[in-house]
């Protein structure tokens, strides 16, 4: 959890995906609701 009360998933897709190949999606929502703040790609 940030400080702001947002929440902080990282979810791996198990596999690489799109033309930078990352394979995991980082998606912050707000304190524990369905609404989404951002999602974004990350490589790890």
């Amino acid at each position: 959890m940030q400080q702001n009360g947002n929440v902080v998933f990282e979810v791996n897709m198990g596999r690489a995906t799109g033309t930078n190949k990352k394979d995991t999606i980082i998606i912050i929502t707000k304190c524990f609701t369905n609404e989404i703040v951002t999602a974004f790609p990350k490589a790890i």
